[in-house]
This record gives C-alpha cells, sequence and structure tokens, in this order.
C-alpha cells in the first residue's frame, strides 16, 4: 500500500509520491514529533512519519470488521468507506 505525505494544511507535501497507482492513502507526515537520541524528541519529515497513522487505521479497521476480505479492506482504507460496527450500533469510518 502506498502512503502519501500530507502537510499540516492537508495538502500534498512537496516530497511526496502521488497518484492512485501508487499512493492509496495520505497521512500527516511533516514536523511529526517523535523520539529522539539521547532521550530528546525532534520533529521528523516523510512518509515514514506518515507510515504509522496509516498503520494505526488498518489495525481500527482489524478491530471493528475482524472477517473482512483484503479487497474490502483495501476499498475501506482507499476511498474511506463507512462502515457499520454491531457492537458500538453507530457508524464508523476509516479515515486517515
Amino acid at each position: 500500500m502506498g502512503v502519501a505525505s500530507t502537510t499540516d494544511q492537508d495538502t500534498r507535501s512537496t516530497f511526496s509520491n502521488y497518484g492512485s497507482a501508487i499512493v492509496w492513502v495520505a497521512a500527516p507526515g511533516e514536523a511529526i514529533v517523535s523520539t529522539y537520541p539521547y532521550n530528546t524528541y525532534a520533529a521528523g519529515w516523510g512518509t515514514s512519519f506518515s507510515a504509522p497513522f496509516v498503520s494505526g487505521g488498518a489495525a481500527l479497521l482489524h478491530s471493528l470488521q475482524t472477517t473482512i476480505a483484503q479487497s474490502g479492506a483495501a476499498t475501506a482504507t482507499a476511498h474511506a468507506v463507512p462502515l457499520t460496527d454491531p457492537v458500538w450500533a453507530t457508524d464508523a469510518w476509516i479515515c486517515v
């Protein structure tokens, strides 16, 4: 699954790939605060910082629909398809 990086204004980062053949989903990837050597924190840029947001979205999708097929997961992730959660009896959206 290709992941693009977005800015804090929700636009594509200038360094990020794009296009439907490559990218399925986009997530924040600029100035993401993370741990850094010597017990400090620093901001980082890149799709490597976007990918954990997408992984979290995939984990949420799996928790809501444990029997979803790969094709259904791909569609939900790529197109933010609304999913009905019978446990919560409400609609949930997968958006990252």
